[in-house]
């Protein structure tokens, strides 16, 4: 039976910046799929990576939490011909989240949408999920939160669970405000079919909510908290986005 549910939004207690990041996607949904459909943020990509990976371990009936959801419609794909049992996705967009209600109803199975902050959400599951999925929106967490993060979801995920993160990633010995110059370069000078006010409202965006990392502090945090073998399954041309999957 199924069993779907929006949880009513409540006080966030987790990221710094959640109600700005909430409200800017709230306002510019439609901007950001905008985005996905020109693949300007590698989405396509992203989408073979996950589909291969769930097939991969679709021999047995498998559980998700999907974190930062938006409209489900990456998951919704990849997640085709699995045996998906139970899917449950968290995001801070109360709009995004009515889409993803419906993009998910091809699937027999157990649902749930809770509309709040992924790093209050995820610290009230404990050994429940075989697939911890973060789809641009660990990059929203500033450097104690991402620790923060990286401990929850290895406590969230059962034995040989797998987290699963595709965001932004700084180059090797890169910084903040490195990445921040690069994107807007390359944002300015390549994302040719969006308008000046689009590009300005995205880097406005990025410069104020945007906190990515290297791919080696991922690493040391997965270490320092129990999860091993990471990999990088991905990245794109300009090194902006990557997959990452870390093993509990």
């Amino acid at each position: 039976m199924q069993n779907k549910k929006i949880v009513e939004p409540k006080k966030m207690n987790g990221c710094s910046n959640a109600i700005d990041v909430g409200t800017f996607f709230d306002k510019e949904w439609e901007l950001y799929n905008k985005v996905i459909t020109l693949n300007y943020m590698a989405h396509r990509e992203v989408l073979e990576i996950l589909r291969k990976f769930f097939h991969s371990v679709s021999s047995h009936a498998f559980s998700v939490l999907e974190l930062g959801c938006g409209d489900a419609s990456l998951l919704s794909s990849a997640l085709k011909g699995t045996k998906i049992e139970t899917y449950c996705g968290v995001d801070l967009s109360h709009y995004a989240l009515a889409i993803a209600e419906d993009n998910m109803r091809l699937y027999d199975s157990n649902k749930r949408f809770i509309e709040g902050d992924l790093l209050e959400e995820v610290g009230n599951f404990r050994a429940e999920f075989d697939v911890i999925v973060a789809g641009y929106s660990f990059h929203h967490l500033i450097r104690d939160e991402k620790v923060q993060f990286f401990e929850k979801c290895s406590a969230a995920l059962k034995s040989q669970g797998v987290l699963v993160i595709y965001d932004e990633v700084c180059n090797p010995g890169e910084n903040r405000n490195g990445f921040i110059k690069r994107f807007s370069r390359i944002c300015t000078q390549e994302w040719s079919r969006l308008t000046h006010e689009e590009i300005s409202l995205i880097c406005d965006h990025v410069e104020k909510n945007d906190y990515p990392e290297t791919f080696e502090f991922y690493k040391q945090l997965a270490q320092d908290n129990g999860l091993r073998d990471p990999q990088m399954l991905f990245h794109d041309k300009h090194n902006l986005y990557g997959v990452f999957r870390f093993t509990n």
